[in-house]
C-alpha cells in the first residue's frame, strides 16, 4: 500500500507533500476541537486523524504530517509543555500504525480496530512517562491515563471505520 495517490500522477513527491499537508491542517483542526479533562489534558478526535495519516499518506510522509499539526495544536491551546510530548509520540503512532495496519491493510474491522487500539496503546504509554517523570504529576499521570485511553478506543473505533470506507469505496486512489 503506497497511500491514495493515482498511479497516473507526474509529480508523485509534489502530490504527496500537498496531501500530507492537508492532513496535518486536519490533525491541527480535529485536536483543536477538544474537551479539557484530567491534570492538565484534554480529550479530542486528533489520534483519528493521526491513524488515518499513516494510511492514506503511506510510511513516511503519514508518519511525519501528523505530529506537526498535533504539537501546533497543543501550543495554540495553551499546552505548550505537551509540544514535544505530542510530537515524539504521535510520530511513533503514526508510523506504527503503518507497520501494524496499512502494509496489511485486508481484514476485518474489528482486526483493524484492535491493532489501531494496540497502536493507540502507545499513545497512552507516551504520555504517561512524560507526565511522571518529565511533568512529575506522580497519581496523576495514571489519572490522565485513564483519559487516554477513553480518546485512544474511540480514536481506534472512528480510524477505523474511515480506513474501511476508504479502502472500500476508494479504489480510484489506487
Amino acid at each position: 500500500m503506497k497511500g491514495i495517490f493515482p498511479r497516473r500522477c507526474l509529480n508523485k513527491t509534489a502530490e504527496k507533500t500537498a496531501v500530507s499537508a492537508v492532513f496535518a491542517a486536519l490533525t491541527f483542526v480535529f485536536t483543536l476541537i477538544s474537551f479539557p479533562v484530567g491534570a492538565g489534558g484534554y480529550v479530542n478526535l486528533g489520534d483519528a486523524i493521526v491513524l488515518i495519516c499513516a494510511y492514506a499518506c503511506g510510511g513516511l510522509y503519514g508518519a511525519l504530517c501528523a505530529p506537526f499539526g498535533a504539537a501546533i495544536a497543543d501550543v495554540v491551546l495553551g499546552f505548550a509543555v505537551y509540544a514535544p510530548a505530542t510530537f515524539v509520540v504521535k510520530l511513533t503512532v503514526a508510523a506504527v500504525s503503518y507497520c501494524a495496519v496499512c502494509k496489511k491493510y485486508r481484514g476485518s474491522y474489528a482486526g483493524r480496530a484492535l491493532r489501531f487500539a494496540a497502536c493507540e496503546l502507545i499513545m497512552v504509554a507516551g504520555y504517561f512517562v512524560y507526565d511522571y517523570f518529565v511533568l512529575g504529576y506522580g497519581i496523576g499521570a495514571v489519572y490522565n491515563s485513564i483519559f487516554n485511553l477513553m480518546q485512544g478506543a474511540i480514536c481506534a473505533a472512528v480510524s477505523s471505520f474511515i480506513v474501511r470506507v476508504i479502502g472500500k469505496y476508494g479504489k480510484m486512489f489506487r
